[in-house]
């Protein structure tokens, strides 16, 4: 069996483009594995990782989400490399397995579980992913050199967006597998959009254009704001009544709020989320239904969408270098 991890430097660089792309360029059997949830919605009353439902419907994968992403990330500390062993053995035989990595290669480290610990424990050939400037090639480099206290190679570098830093690259001995033009990302959708599929109310001035997907903000005020750090591109879907949710998620660089319940947001509210150009919408929905519909809906927009999936598939067909990352 065939295995690539996809590992970036950064966060949203590209890794699920990358996986997906592979999966719709290979010609047999493909699995997914994406150890840690982070990006969670909820799915017929179940929490589900919102990128591994993408590759699930997209790929037309049998398997269980949970099973291909079983790991809530906050419980990172606590899970053991044997624990994700066993979860990517359990997924059996296939000809392909793609294995996506946390927010950037070094998450994890402190327990034992970055892109290092991963690759080398499931056996896998490492792809990195990431923006083509002089920082990242800064640390790609150091990547490169720490790569061998691991025992781990690194198989290349994937570069998406403007800028071309391959010689820099090539200097430290990394191989560039490709350069991929600035792409939209997988799920997004507008905010007016997302308001629409709400029969919602845009409450602020729109300052983002888009949204990349949608996520809970049930928990706790410390949650929730990281969360939001994690993930400033998603839209954050909160009870309207729950004040001090919704100016943690404001103040933590939230672009888009979601008030559920239709029970409008305090005037104060309303005026931090204006000063840090967060968009509030109001709908009659509460947060799980809401969440739940904009799930479905955001996974529609690619993995229903053969347009869109042809077009990933010969976006990373024709510019990466599929015979070096699959040999």
């Amino acid at each position: 069996m065939k295995k690539i991890f996809i590992g970036s430097v950064k966060e949203r660089s590209g890794k699920s483009m990358l996986a997906l792309g592979l999966g719709l360029n290979f010609s047999g059997s493909v699995s997914y594995f994406k150890p840690f949830r982070e990006s969670v919605a909820v799915s017929n009353g179940e929490l589900i990782d919102y990128d591994t439902r993408m590759m699930k419907e997209a790929l037309r994968l049998n398997t269980n989400e949970n099973k291909m992403s079983p790991f809530p990330i906050h419980l990172i500390g606590s899970v053991s490399l044997n624990d994700v062993r066993s979860a990517f053995d359990s997924l059996g035989e296939h000809d392909l397995a793609v294995i996506e990595g946390s927010r950037t290669f070094m998450d994890g480290f402190s327990s034992g579980l970055s892109g290092f610990d991963i690759s080398k424990a499931l056996g896998a050939d490492v792809v990195l992913v990431s923006p083509s400037d002089s920082r990242s090639a800064d640390f790609l480099s150091l990547l490169n050199r720490a790569a061998s206290l691991w025992g781990v190679k690194i198989k290349g570098v994937v570069l998406f967006g403007e800028g071309d830093i391959s010689k820099m690259l090539e200097k430290n001995g990394l191989d560039v597998l490709g350069r991929v033009p600035k792409q939209e990302s997988l799920g997004e959708m507008t905010m007016h959009e997302t308001a629409k599929e709400l029969n919602g109310t845009v409450l602020t001035p729109v300052k983002k254009e888009t949204v990349n997907g949608y996520s809970l903000g049930v928990t706790n005020a410390e949650s929730v704001s990281k969360s939001v750090r994690a993930n400033p591109d998603r839209a954050v879907i909160i009870n309207g009544n729950r004040s001090e949710l919704l100016l943690s998620a404001a103040y933590a660089g939230a672009g888009c709020i979601i008030a559920a319940g239709g029970i409008t947001p305090s005037p104060s509210l309303l005026s931090a989320a204006e000063r840090s150009n967060c968009t509030v919408i109001l709908t009659d929905l509460d947060p799980v239904t809401a969440c739940e519909k904009m799930e479905r809906r955001s996974l529609t927009s690619v993995s229903g969408n053969t347009a869109k999936l042809e077009s990933i598939k010969k976006i990373i067909g024709e510019n990466a270098d599929l015979s070096k990352i699959f040999g």
